[in-house]
């Protein structure tokens, strides 16, 4: 018997919330809301390339899946290509047979860019 693990969210943890959420529309018969949600620690404008700590979650049909912990961009990134960095990434561990639990959301992620509508 599998044990159920909860995800703990960050963004609770640090007493915020999300800046923006991206939908991840679905590209199969799957229709459940999934989202990227982003938040830049310290604030940040959506338009604008920043750099520093950033939290990312997803979301899939109102419940938690997967909350980042601190993400250090390095470099100035937007909003967007962070949550784009973090889809990259999940859709990669399935791709590489590191993690089976994104299969389903797969191609979802892969094709993340395509189908953002904002």
């Amino acid at each position: 018997m599998s044990e159920v693990v909860a995800v703990v969210s960050m963004m609770d943890a640090y007493r915020t919330a999300a800046d923006v959420l991206y939908p991840v529309h679905p590209v199969d018969k799957d229709v459940t809301p999934l989202f990227i949600a982003v938040h830049k620690l310290g604030g940040g404008a959506l338009d604008k390339a920043h750099a520093g700590t950033w939290i990312v979650e997803v979301v899939y049909g109102g419940e938690l899946l997967w909350s980042s912990g601190e993400i250090d961009s390095g470099t100035p990134h937007t909003h967007y290509q962070v949550a784009m960095m973090v889809a990259d990434s999940l859709a990669a561990e399935v791709e590489s047979g590191e993690s089976m639990f994104w299969r389903d959301h797969q191609n979802r992620f892969e094709n993340f860019c395509e189908y953002l509508d904002v």
